[in-house]
């Protein structure tokens, strides 16, 4: 991956999420299990995301010559 778009996702969409989570929590102690449940989450999430762009873009084979 482009170290510059990483980078720029991390800003915009991975650095703001983590923010929102952890206000939403409030003032309840972080735990090892609340973050590899929100780890967990977020992969499952990106997942489906991933596989229905996969999906909607189906692999169209190389014109023959």
């Amino acid at each position: 991956m482009n170290p510059n778009l990483l980078l720029i996702l991390l800003q915009e969409v991975g650095i703001p999420e983590l923010t929102a989570w952890l206000q939403s929590r409030g003032s309840a102690p972080l735990t090892d299990a609340d973050v590899i449940k929100k780890l967990a989450t977020d992969t499952a999430i990106g997942e489906q995301i991933g596989q229905a762009w996969l999906a909607a873009h189906p692999v169209t084979p190389p014109a023959s010559s």
